[in-house]
C-alpha cells in the first residue's frame, strides 16, 4: 500500500481541454539518458522552449561545474513568470495514454508517488541498483530548479479491472492534450479531479498495492536523497501504469564479450554442465529468433555469434537453479541471471570483471551482431531474450535486484507533458 496523492501539475501554458491536437509537441522531448547532442540542437532548433532545456541543460564551453543547473533553474523560473508554464490552481491526477506504431499501448495515471526507503515504508520496490555518477548529475540539476522534470515509471499489478472502468469514463471526455511524442508514438492526457468519482476510483487503485519501478531508479533515489537532505519534497513525480494489461514492453540488452579464439569460446561454453544442448545455426536465425518482440522460449536459452559461426545454446534450469539456491524461484527465471553465471563459470567473467568493462552492452540483436563482427578485437555477442514484466515484478517482491543492463521498457512518457514544482506540492 503506497500513499499516492494528487498533484499540483506545472504544465506548458498551450496545454488546455480542447487546445489542436499537436500544440505540445514541438515542446516534447525524449526521456534525458537517451538525448545525444545532435537530438538535443535539434530539439531546441524546432522549438526554443523545448523542456530539453530544462531536463539536459547545455554545457557551454568554459562552463563552471553548476552552470548548467543554474542556466535550468533561471529558465524554470522564466518560463513560470512569463506564461510559458504555469501552475494548476488544484491537485489532480492526470491520465495518460500513449501507443506506439508497433508495440503495446500504455496506461496508467501521473501523480505523486512517496519518497523514502525501499519497502514497506514508502511501498516502492526496485528491481535494480543504481549507479552514483548519474545521480550526482540529476541532484545537481534537482536542487537547482527545486522541481521534478520528468517522472519515475512505476508498475501497479491487480486491480485492473477497476483501473480500467475509470480509465474507460475519463477517456470519453476531450483530453487535456493529444498528439505525437518525439519517438513517434499517440498520445493523449487528462486531468482528472481527486474528488469525481472516476478520480477516487483511480486514487484508490493507485494505492491498493506495491509499486515497482520500472525505469527511473536513478530519479527516484536523486529525490530522495534531496528530500533527506532537508530540500526536497517526500514525493516525486510518478507515472503509475497499470501492468497487467498496459505495461510498456520490456526489451533485452545484449553482451558483447572479447572472443580471441571463437572456437574455444564455443568449446568451453557447450562443456559446461549449466548447458543442456548446444546447437549450430546461423546469424539470421538467432537474429529473427532474439529479435524484440519475438515470441516468449520455453527454454533458458542464449545465441552465440562469432566470426567463425552462430550457435543456440539451451541452459539446463535445474542447473541455474542449483547454481542459484540463495535465490527466489523469479531471479532463478531470468535469462540475463543465467547468463550472467554461465559468463562465470564457463568463461570466468564475474561481476567484477564486468563492472571492470569485461562486457560491452547493445541493443537490439541486429546491431549486437553488427557491433561483435565489426570489433578491431574478436569479439562474440551473446543474445538475450527481454524478460517479462512480471518478472521483473516478482524479482522486486521477493527483495531482490536483477543484474546491471537487465531491463528496458518501451514506450516511455516524453519529457514536458507536466512537471512537479516543489514549492507548490508541500503538505504540512
Amino acid at each position: 500500500m503506497t500513499s499516492v496523492r494528487p498533484i499540483r501539475a506545472t504544465l506548458y501554458g498551450l496545454a488546455a481541454e480542447g487546445a489542436p491536437r499537436g500544440v505540445l509537441d514541438s515542446l516534447l522531448s525524449p526521456p534525458y539518458d537517451v538525448i545525444d547532442s545532435a537530438q538535443r540542437d535539434a530539439l531546441v532548433a524546432q522549438n526554443a522552449r523545448n523542456s530539453v532545456l530544462l531536463d539536459l541543460p547545455e554545457r557551454l564551453p568554459d562552463d563552471a561545474a553548476d552552470a548548467p543547473y543554474r542556466r535550468a533553474a533561471a529558465r524554470w523560473s522564466t518560463w513560470r513568470s512569463d506564461g510559458t508554464l504555469r501552475d494548476d490552481p488544484a491537485e489532480c491526477l492526470y491520465l495518460y495514454e500513449e501507443q506506439p506504431t508497433d508495440g503495446r499501448a500504455i496506461r496508467g495515471i501521473f501523480a505523486g508517488i512517496p519518497v523514502g526507503a525501499y519497502g514497506s515504508e514508502t511501498g516502492i520496490l526496485r528491481h535494480e541498483s543504481t549507479l552514483d555518477g548519474p545521480k550526482a548529475e540529476r541532484r545537481a540539476l534537482i536542487a537547482a530548479v527545486k522541481a521534478n522534470l520528468s517522472p519515475v515509471i512505476v508498475l501497479r499489478t491487480g486491480g485492473h479491472d477497476a483501473f480500467l472502468r475509470a480509465a474507460d469514463a475519463v477517456a470519453k471526455t476531450p483530453p487535456l492534450a493529444a498528439g505525437r511524442t518525439p519517438s513517434g508514438s499517440d498520445y493523449r492526457i487528462w486531468r482528472v479531479s481527486p474528488e469525481a468519482s472516476d478520480g477516487v476510483a483511480l486514487l484508490e487503485w493507485a494505492r491498493g498495492a506495491d509499486l515497482v519501478i520500472a525505469d527511473g531508479h536513478h530519479r527516484y533515489e536523486t529525490a530522495r536523497d534531496f528530500a533527506e537532505r532537508g530540500g526536497g519534497l517526500a514525493l516525486a513525480l510518478g507515472l503509475i501504469v497499470e501492468a497487467d494489461r498496459h505495461s510498456p514492453a520490456l526489451y533485452a540488452t545484449h553482451r558483447i564479450v572479447s572472443a580471441h579464439d571463437p572456437d574455444a569460446l564455443s568449446a568451453r561454453l557447450s562443456a559446461s554442465p549449466l548447458v543442456a544442448h548446444h546447437t549450430t545455426t546461423t546469424r539470421d536465425q538467432l537474429a529473427s529468433r532474439f529479435a524484440d518482440g519475438a515470441p516468449e522460449p520455453a527454454e533458458l536459452e542464449i545465441g552465440v555469434v562469432t566470426a567463425r559461426g552462430a550457435s543456440l545454446v539451451t541452459i539446463d534450469r535445474s542447473a541455474i537453479g542449483r547454481a542459484l539456491s540463495g535465490r527466489s524461484v523469479a531471479y532463478q527465471s531470468l535469462s540475463v541471471a543465467a547468463l550472467a553465471v554461465l559468463l562465470d563459470r564457463a568463461l570466468g567473467i564475474d561481476a567484477a570483471a564486468a563492472a571492470a568493462g569485461a562486457i560491452r552492452y547493445v541493443r537490439g540483436a541486429d546491431r549486437a551482431i553488427a557491433s561483435a563482427l565489426a570489433d578491431p578485437v574478436p569479439s562474440a555477442a551473446l543474445l538475450l531474450h527481454g524478460e517479462r514484466p512480471d518478472q521483473v515484478v516478482a524479482v522486486a517482491e521477493a527483495g531482490e535486484t536483477m543484474p546491471q543492463k537487465s531491463t528496458l521498457f518501451a514506450p516511455k512518457p516524453p519529457t514536458g507533458l507536466l512537471f512537479l514544482a516543489h514549492e507548490i506540492n508541500r503538505v504540512d
